[in-house]
C-alpha cells in the first residue's frame, strides 16, 4: 500500500502487475514488524523478471 501511494498509483493495479511478473507481495504487519526490530520471513523473487 505504501509504494502505490509513493508512487501514486492504483493498489488494484499495483497488485495485479506484480502478480503477473511473481513479485512476492509482503505479508499483512511485515513493515510493521521491521520498523520495531522485529524478524520477519522474506520470500525469494523469482528469476522472471
Amino acid at each position: 500500500m505504501g509504494v502505490s501511494k509513493k508512487y501514486n498509483a492504483p493498489y488494484s493495479h499495483l497488485l495485479k502487475l506484480c502478480k503477473e511478473v511473481d513479485i512476492p507481495i509482503p505479508p499483512s504487519g511485515y513493515w510493521t514488524k521491521l520498523n520495531f526490530g522485529k524478524s520477519v520471513t522474506q520470500t525469494p523473487v523469482s528469476g522472471k523478471l
